[in-house]
């Protein structure tokens, strides 16, 4: 600066805001070279008086002079040693105004450049230590009370560095979790990487940081001269000064990848050990290739892709970015509980961003509806009598909604936790965004573009990759759950045990509802097939359902044989969606989403076909739908791809279930759903409404079909009845919206 009395002006906090982010080190670095070297000289100082002393005291010079020259020995050396805790007070009050006054911020400030300054000012609490240790307040000094006084003298470095600590992990964590979102998540093609059957996403040996050897500090000087424990320490002078020349070189983890380059990509992590196997299908998988035979693609071109995980890029990169955030936890014991919980963001932002991408808006809104808001608000139920419009809509939400509660309540969780962030303003670049952004940003997650297209059925091979990486993730994970227990103190380590409980649910769910969302678009979306199932329905339900005698066939058998023609054509597609890149345990969990949503349907047609219908019309499509069943059930069923594919260890034997038989909707997902259905319409009109009370599983729509098919004749009756489902629905909805609001095992 100009001028010739700057230094008198000017203080610690403007000298230590004029250095750029790049001179952190180097400026830590020097400052605590001199501080060390100045603890060396009073210690040197305290060492010199306290060996006079002694001789002073051995020695046999005149009695007078002696006793004076002894006694002002000791008084500097009881000055000197009164001192030291002013001394090491001082230097750690302008420590810590130093380190407070640093702005700790990712990435102005990088990830290696903050570990160093950590290594620094740890190795200066070591010191600091050692210079205190043989400090006496005037009172008898046992081990344990020295070992609490050298944590209280260093105390304010301590706490400062954990401040800031702090402060710096959250602003890696924000712009971490903004790049993931903006390189990754927005930019995936989604497509499956071909990686060994033994590949790792992340590995234990890259967890640890190869931070530079501390040779020069107080605990290994006295290793190094071969003292005796409990021996007088030695007096250490400016060659041997930890911070001496000290050079800020790369840090790398023991494989030799730098920090921030980490492990993530398709080539990166593979080590030599791994299984590298040549992968049939891969040129398929890459080139996106659909229309390779299906007699092509038999059990031995499928063991590849049935046994090896199923990852994406944006899956190589979140492991990547817990790799290093685990590394941090290493770094940071007193932050470790906070970085781990960070990790769960991430992880739980992926399955959050999963379901967004690969579940269509409509669907994604009714399943995160707050019906518990809609009954507590004022007005929320309509006065007795009125019918309330809204009871539809919200009724087949909660039918949504209890297909995967546990997966709703942590989209939601993650949701509001987004919601409530600041994030810093570095983050603002990377989205293109004016200073301040909140993280209602890293709520927008647009659609998959490939969710209505014809040509990719829907998607479909995509999908299948975003649901199944997250348990490919949460596989790796579990593998690590003892060491990351090892990481957090003991008081906090059963957060890693609830965090693999939790998510292993959430992944199982996602699955599920993501699968089934896909299954129903395949079906659904006009141009995937030669009918959607919608123009199936609305063909057949304006047919003559009203004769009685069907001897001469069903009117509805051309569609029916349309039906059965377009389910072999997706059977035939869907093994060479993606260049034959889903797993065959996949393929067949499709399929049978796919058959629930054809039996579902086949209600929707004996709801659309109304009052004309007659019982012999029902029994009439119910043999229809006998040959749709057959249809469907031809495909993907136990032993259909041959005895090798439980060879390929893929469990092809096995029947697939959707949901677990203790699930509330189980039944939805069976043939029984239909025939119930059609049972209903057979009994007697007076029972109906308690028909209806106790099955709310199926949607409002279905109950008036059936309510007016057996009480036509009756207006009032029909009337009454419906007023009573609906007050009945009205009330489950809240009762089991209150449920699913509450996690029943407290997680």
């Amino acid at each position: 600066r100009p001028g010739g009395d700057w230094h008198r002006k000017a203080n610690i906090r403007e000298l230590v805001g004029c250095m750029e982010p790049t001179q952190f080190v180097d400026c830590t670095a020097r400052l605590y070279e001199h501080l060390c070297d100045f603890l060396y000289r009073h210690q040197f100082l305290c060492r010199w008086h306290e060996y006079r002393a002694k001789e002073a005291e051995s020695g046999d010079g005149q009695p007078g002079s002696n006793d004076r020259f002894r006694e002002v020995l000791r008084d500097v050396l009881t000055e000197l040693n009164s001192s030291k805790r002013n001394v090491w007070h001082h230097i750690s009050q302008q420590v810590s105004l130093v380190l407070m006054t640093l702005e700790f911020q990712y990435p102005a400030l990088s990830e290696e450049s903050f570990l160093h300054i950590l290594h620094l000012t740890q190795t200066l609490i070591e010191e600091g230590d050692n210079f205190m240790a043989d400090y006496q307040p005037g009172v008898a000094k046992s081990a344990a009370s020295s070992s609490s006084q050298w944590r209280q003298w260093s105390a304010p470095i301590k706490n400062t560095l954990k401040s800031k600590a702090h402060d710096y992990f959250q602003s890696l964590h924000h712009n971490a979790w903004v790049g993931f979102k903006v390189a990754y998540i927005e930019q995936d093609s989604w497509q499956r990487l071909p990686v060994a059957r033994n590949y790792s996403l992340i590995r234990k040996d890259r967890l640890q940081v190869s931070l530079p050897r501390r040779d020069g500090s107080a605990a290994a000087s006295a290793a190094s001269s071969g003292q005796q424990p409990g021996a007088e320490p030695r007096v250490r002078t400016a060659e041997s000064n930890p911070f001496r020349n000290y050079k800020a070189e790369s840090l790398h983890h023991p494989n030799g990848v730098s920090l921030e380059e980490g492990s993530g990509g398709l080539g990166r992590g593979v080590e030599a050990s791994d299984e590298v196997d040549e992968h049939a299908l891969l040129q398929h998988w890459i080139d996106d290739n659909d229309a390779l035979p299906q007699q092509q693609i038999g059990s031995s071109m499928l063991s590849n892709s049935n046994r090896s995980p199923v990852v994406s890029s944006s899956t190589v990169e979140l492991a990547h970015l817990l790799e290093r955030y685990f590394r941090m936890m290493t770094a940071l014991p007193q932050l470790a509980l906070d970085v781990f919980q960070s990790a769960v963001q991430l992880v739980e932002f992926y399955v959050h961003c999963v379901l967004c991408l690969f579940v269509q808006d409509r669907h994604l809104q009714a399943f995160l509806q707050d019906l518990e808001a809609v009954s507590q608000a004022p007005g929320g139920s309509p006065p007795t009598g009125v019918s309330d419009p809204k009871l539809p809509s919200r009724h087949e939400a909660l039918l949504l909604q209890r297909l995967c509660p546990e997966l709703r309540r942590a989209v939601l969780r993650a949701r509001d936790g987004m919601s409530s962030l600041s994030l810093p303003p570095s983050c603002a670049s990377m989205l293109n965004m004016q200073a301040p952004v909140s993280g209602h940003v890293l709520l927008q997650v647009a659609p998959f573009s490939k969710l209505t297209s014809p040509g990719s059925l829907c998607g479909l091979s995509e999908r299948c990759v975003g649901a199944e990486s997250v348990g490919a993730l949460l596989s790796n994970l579990k593998e690590l759950s003892g060491w990351l227990g090892d990481q957090l103190p003991k008081n906090d380590r059963e957060a890693v045990d609830r965090f693999f409980v939790q998510q292993e649910a959430i992944a199982q769910q996602l699955q599920t509802f993501v699968l089934r969302c896909a299954a129903s678009d395949v079906l659904e979306v006009p141009h995937v097939g030669r009918v959607s199932l919608d123009h199936f329905s609305n063909t057949m339900q304006a047919l003559k359902w009203d004769a009685r005698d069907f001897s001469s066939g069903s009117p509805g058998a051309p569609y029916i044989e349309q039906l059965k023609g377009q389910i072999d054509e997706l059977a035939r597609r869907i093994p060479c969606a993606g260049g034959g890149s889903i797993r065959y345990a996949t393929q067949r969990t499709i399929w049978g989403w796919m058959e629930v949503r054809i039996v579902h349907e086949c209600v929707e047609v004996i709801a659309k076909c109304g009052r004309k219908k007659s019982q012999e019309a029902l029994q009439c499509l119910a043999d229809d739908f006998q040959l749709i069943r057959a249809a469907v059930q031809q495909n993907f069923r136990p032993g259909a791809a041959g005895e090798s594919g439980d060879e390929a260890g893929v469990g092809w034997s096995e029947e697939v279930q959707l949901l677990p038989a203790d699930h509330p909707m189980f039944q939805t997902t069976q043939w029984a759903y239909l025939d119930q259905f059609i049972e209903a319409h057979g009994g007697l009109p007076a029972d109906i409404g308690v028909w209806c009370k106790r099955h709310p599983e199926y949607p409002l729509r279905l109950h008036k079909a059936v309510i007016e098919y057996l009480q036509g004749s009756n207006p009032k009756a029909q009337r009454q009845i419906y007023g009573e489902v609906e007050a009945f629905l009205t009330s489950y909805i809240a009762e089991v919206a209150r449920e699913l609001s509450t996690d029943p095992r407290g997680l």
